[in-house]
């Protein structure tokens, strides 16, 4: 018999290129890039509708896995959002600072759902530095209003540092401090998350809401806040359903992320794959479920 051929994993190359006066060189895809949805709110909340039973994301633990499924994904985002529209000025971001998670996603959605932008942060700037001084900068810099970790313990000096650059802005002040168990002068996630799904209804975003600020690596200064909107991510994942084929048809995608410097790229790229493509499930950890 004869070996199946292998997938085509993307579509054929088909691009302009432009060489200029100056030396640079500019390439276009001819593909025109279609339509898309206006915010990964609206998107997200047709997946749930259309099937609420189906699990969203998976995630390891021990020698089993924890799920979740879109219906209760919608439910649980939509209390989440609720309360954090309650706190802080309007517009602030929300920080995690802990890696790929069930609660990382869930938190990220709320905040869309919020109208707050979400700032995932390197793990590396909370558990490997000594002084937190990158942490602190970038606390500065986006002023959150709301920072989650996952351990309260792992992450504490790193919440200490966030907090004491934050208290010292006028008139930001303190973020509220949310880790999976709370203690330590932190609030449980079940806290965040017990709020009234139906209360959420009216918070929304558009097409120009600013939906991440992605952090660059620092390796030339400091990192800086890239400004990502709800177009741009709804654009990106149109085009990644142009060019992708058989990887974007699959029902299932491993959110393994980068634990890199900066692990926003990879998880915006491969999570919202899930939601858009193919509404499939993000699991996070090897082998899959079943």
């Amino acid at each position: 018999m004869g070996q199946a051929a292998d997938p085509v994993l993307f579509a054929a190359a088909d691009v302009s290129r432009e060489e200029r006066p100056d030396g640079s060189v500019v390439l276009r895809s001819r593909q025109p890039l279609g339509p898309y949805p206006g915010s990964m709110v609206e998107v997200f909340a047709q997946r749930a509708r259309e099937h609420p039973g189906r699990t969203l994301v998976a995630q390891r633990d021990g020698d089993g896995w924890r799920s979740v499924s879109w219906g209760h994904a919608a439910a649980l985002v939509q209390a989440l959002a609720q309360n954090l529209a309650g706190r802080g000025a309007p517009g602030r971001p929300v920080m995690i600072l802990s890696g790929n998670s069930i609660e990382h996603l869930l938190l990220t959605l709320a905040a869309f759902t919020a109208g707050r932008p979400a700032v995932p942060v390197s793990v590396a700037y909370s558990l490997q530095s000594s002084d937190h001084e990158k942490l602190r900068r970038i606390a500065a810099l986006t002023e959150p209003a709301v920072v989650f970790a996952d351990d309260a313990e792992a992450f504490g000096p790193a919440l200490a540092a966030v907090r004491d650059a934050c208290a010292a802005l006028a008139p930001a002040g303190e973020p509220t401090l949310v880790t999976a168990t709370g203690g330590a002068g932190t609030a449980a996630w079940s806290d965040l998350a017990a709020g009234r799904p139906e209360a959420a209804a009216g918070i929304g975003t558009g097409p120009g809401t600013v939906a991440k600020l992605l952090l660059t690596s620092g390796s030339t200064g400091e990192p800086k806040a890239v400004i990502t909107t709800q177009r741009m991510l709804c654009a990106n994942q149109q085009r990644c359903g142009r060019s992708g084929r058989s990887w974007l048809s699959s029902r299932r995608c491993c959110w393994t992320g980068c634990r890199g410097a900066t692990p926003s790229a990879a998880a915006t790229t491969w999570a919202w794959c899930s939601l858009t493509a193919a509404a499939c499930t993000s699991t996070m950890g090897a082998p899959h479920p079943p």
